[in-house]
C-alpha cells in the first residue's frame, strides 16, 4: 500500500517516515500541502493521510487535489485544532 502523509510537525514526519515501513507501508513524508499536491501530481497513493493545519495548502486543498487526480484515493484527516466547522468541512 502506498501512502502519503503529509505534515508540517519534524516530529511526526519522522515517526511516519520509520514506521509505516517497519509494518509493509511504501510512505511518501511531505512538509507541507504544496510539496503533498506535487507528489500527488507525480505519484499514484492508495491512501494519504493529511494534517488539517499546514502552511501552503490546508489539508481540505490537500484532499480536493487528490481526489481530483485519483477519485478512488482514500484521505484520513489529522489535527491538532479543529473547530465544528474544520470537522465538517474534513467529512465532506
Amino acid at each position: 500500500m502506498r501512502i502519503l502523509f503529509a505534515d508540517d510537525e519534524p516530529s511526526l514526519q519522522e515517526l511516519i517516515r520509520l514506521e509505516l515501513p517497519r509494518r509493509g507501508y511504501e510512505v511518501t513524508v511531505c512538509p507541507d500541502g504544496l510539496t503533498a499536491v506535487a507528489s500527488l501530481e507525480m505519484n499514484t497513493y492508495d491512501c494519504i493521510i493529511v494534517d488539517l493545519d499546514m502552511p501552503g495548502l490546508n489539508g481540505l486543498e490537500v484532499i480536493a487535489k487528490s481526489k481530483e487526480l485519483s477519485p478512488s484515493t482514500e484521505a484520513i484527516v489529522q489535527t491538532g485544532k479543529s473547530t465544528l466547522e474544520s470537522a465538517i468541512g474534513a467529512l465532506r
